[in-house]
């Protein structure tokens, strides 16, 4: 299991009116019931008097302070809400035209279905938000169709500014520099929550001799059909054993260093066009085709047959795993140990991570923690479900479990991420400039 790095300080843009909107209130002035008069043109799309005022009220609402009173700070407050506007307008239009990126639809539709519930469970039930849409002349069709496109607008700017600042150097910057944008930050940032870091051990069960071949045919007779000329995509939507099956194998853009060692050993073989030999992992066989190269990004698909797993093979590995955890109390070294059993490329360093955060990225590990862990602890092993229907049994060892405080300058690992942040900061702020530069924009009086 991969997690994904941790963010300590705040959000690097400001979304839109339709995604804030959906997120914080039924926003009933997002549907103005007048015509209002153009403010700004960013690229091709107009903003509108009226959709400031909107981003202005949901800003506000976030913050928890009223409106300024002071009118020279009420016009300097409507500025900057137009100009993150304009950035987020030319950032949907960049992605628009990215054709390597979409949003699932399956995607939308569940963040859709959960903000829907809280905001019902916020209402007081579902006939009290219906009559709260009601009154301002929505019907439920139309508010779900508003959450969803806010949703799909924030996912495509994620989405294409990941892609956009991933091959692209962020700026240097001093420590002199990022410390005064620490101490001018430093009331905002506030309290940090207590956070754990971690290492992880996991063991994917290997299943019988018996099942592995059965499994190991099965993928031969498949890359038959491949090198006979059967389309690729087509035999995964019929063969593969994973989710991916659904977009024919398609796995999308991702680093050799996101796949477990085989894997990716067997795609930096690969030119496009080219489809590999079976290649076994700890997930099965996969057939992997390599479509496109983009930096150090790979696009490709796969087909993966899964052998059969029964109780025996779960319970081994999980006698293996009471074995680790053992070792780890007597004092073995976690890294040796975890490149003993790994076939990752990665670090099996993880965090830290709030234990929200753990309890939204992967129940099983908050569970397995449980209340109080402290550093040094060694949790499990425990089962842990991975994203191919699979169960991984996992061992943990607890590195720091530290309180809640201040953001301080002389925690290490807290100025890193800082500077990460800051620098990326100062990376989508290069990008949103090309953006500007390029493309057409007009600001008309507020």
């Amino acid at each position: 299991m991969k997690l994904s790095s941790l963010l300590l300080t705040a959000s690097l843009i400001v979304l839109g009116s339709n995604a804030v909107a959906a997120q914080d209130s039924v926003a009933p002035s997002a549907r103005p019931q007048q015509v209002s008069r153009i403010v700004a043109v960013a690229g091709d799309s107009i903003i509108l008097a009226q959709e400031v005022e909107t981003d202005l009220r949901v800003l506000v609402m976030q913050s928890g302070r009223p409106l300024p009173t002071d009118s020279a700070q009420l016009a300097e407050m409507r500025r900057q809400v137009l100009e993150t506007m304009i950035n987020n307008q030319l950032i949907l239009q960049a992605a628009l035209r990215d054709t390597t990126i979409k949003v699932p639809d399956a995607q939308v539709n569940q963040r859709v279905e959960a903000e829907i519930q809280a905001r019902v469970q916020q209402a007081g039930g579902q006939a009290a938000l219906e009559r709260a849409l009601h009154a301002e002349r929505w019907t439920m069709q139309e508010y779900r169709e508003f959450i969803a496109n806010g949703i799909r607008q924030q996912a495509l700017r994620e989405m294409w500014l990941a892609s956009a600042t991933r091959t692209r150097k962020p700026p240097p910057i001093s420590e002199s520099e990022l410390k005064r944008i620490f101490d001018e930050q430093r009331e905002s940032l506030g309290q940090l929550p207590p956070t754990i870091m971690f290492q992880q051990i996991v063991l994917s069960p290997r299943a019988s001799d018996e099942s592995l071949a059965v499994a190991r045919a099965k993928a031969d007779s498949i890359l038959q059909l491949v090198r006979g000329g059967e389309d690729f995509a087509t035999l995964a939507r019929r063969f593969s054993m994973d989710g991916s099956a659904q977009q024919g194998g398609d796995l999308g853009w991702m680093k050799p260093t996101d796949f477990v060692r085989p894997f990716a050993d067997a795609l930096m073989r690969l030119r496009p066009g080219e489809v590999s030999g079976v290649v076994e992992t700890q997930y099965g066989y996969h057939i992997i085709k390599l479509e496109k190269i983009r930096g150090g990004e790979r696009q490709a698909r796969h087909i993966l047959i899964m052998p059969e797993r029964g109780e025996g093979d779960l319970e081994r590995t999980m006698e293996r795993g009471r074995e680790i955890a053992e070792k780890l109390r007597a004092g073995a070294n976690p890294d040796s140990l975890a490149r003993e059993v790994s076939e990752q490329y990665e670090d099996s360093r993880v965090g830290p991570y709030t234990r929200d955060q753990i309890r939204q990225i992967a129940p099983a590990y908050d569970q397995a923690m449980g209340e109080s862990p402290a550093t040094g602890d060694v949790v499990g092993p425990f089962q842990s479900p991975l994203p191919n229907g699979q169960t991984s049994i996992v061992v943990l060892k607890i590195l720091e479990a530290r309180p809640a405080g201040p953001a301080r300058w002389d925690d290490m690992f807290f100025r890193e991420r800082f500077k990460e942040n800051v620098q990326r900061q100062r990376l989508i702020d290069e990008i949103i400039a090309e953006l500007r530069a390029t493309n057409h924009v007009e600001i008309r009086a507020l």
